[in-house]
């Protein structure tokens, strides 16, 4: 849901840097992200600056997204074009859902088209931005305004008693390159995705199976409300499974022989 644009700022204490499912940078920073309601070509949109000179190649000085929106956990800016440069599965995510922002975009490395502002207490506690090219997770924090103690917490940063969280930690172990046959079954037991193959694809927030034939199938898990959910897409976009997981089971295709076997509250 859309809502009205406004201006903020966040002062992180350290950041991360995730790509394919593992963190590849981090460090302390104390550079300030501000965020403003600007106008552009006479649209008003939200403007994010952040200059820090060690940081810009990760995140660039001006970053401007065309929608503030709400979440179930978070706030989101985003920007989604109907073209752009790369392909992206988060971006095409935005698009089934909410349509694109603008017509067209081409991302430099250091442009994220989605920001995700996570509150504790009605404080931000954790920035993150998302991007398409390359795929890669820029998260801030400032430790100072997180009641870690606190276990609502983890429906902010994500807690090892997340299910989703508990599926991701088991695919971190997969050797990604190979292929993998998925079988997926509902919380009654019942079989919802027989034997869906492809190629796994690890990200902070979701996990993807992506099939390696030419029809563009693939199976999104993500956190929904604590639970592990399973979105199955064929050709043309249809989504035709929605709901939460039970149990998975995957096996490798080929040598070495590799199974990972998931069941909610194992």
């Amino acid at each position: 849901m859309k809502v009205q644009k406004q201006n903020f700022s966040f002062q992180p204490n350290r950041y991360e840097i995730w790509m394919k499912g593992q963190m590849v940078g981090s460090g302390q920073t104390t550079s300030l992200i501000v965020a403003k309601v600007a106008y552009h070509d006479g649209d008003e949109k939200m403007e994010i600056l952040f200059d820090s000179p060690s940081l810009n190649k990760e995140l660039a000085f001006q970053n401007i997204f065309d929608e503030f929106l709400t979440s179930r956990d978070r706030l989101q800016l985003v920007t989604i074009p109907n073209q752009t440069n790369v392909q992206n599965m988060g971006i095409e995510m935005f698009k089934m859902n909410i349509g694109a922002t603008r017509n067209q975009k081409a991302f430099d490395n250091n442009e994220p088209y989605c920001c995700n502002l996570f509150l504790q207490n009605g404080t931000i506690g954790k920035i993150t931005f998302s991007y398409s090219n390359p795929e890669k997770l820029v998260e801030f924090y400032n430790d100072a305004l997180i009641n870690y103690s606190n276990q609502k917490v983890d429906d902010l940063f994500y807690g090892m008693r997340n299910d989703f969280q508990k599926f991701r930690k088991k695919t971190l172990n997969l050797p990604l390159t190979m292929r993998f046959s998925c079988d997926v079954y509902d919380i009654n037991n019942n079989k919802i995705i027989n034997n869906e193959k492809g190629h796994f694809h690890l990200e902070a927030e979701e996990v993807i199976l992506k099939t390696y034939d030419e029809s563009g199938d693939y199976i999104r898990f993500y956190d929904n409300d604590g639970k592990l959910y399973c979105q199955y897409v064929v050709m043309g976009g249809q989504t035709i499974v929605h709901q939460e997981v039970g149990t998975l089971d995957i096996n490798s295709k080929g040598l070495p022989s590799v199974n990972l076997k998931y069941t909610k509250g194992e």
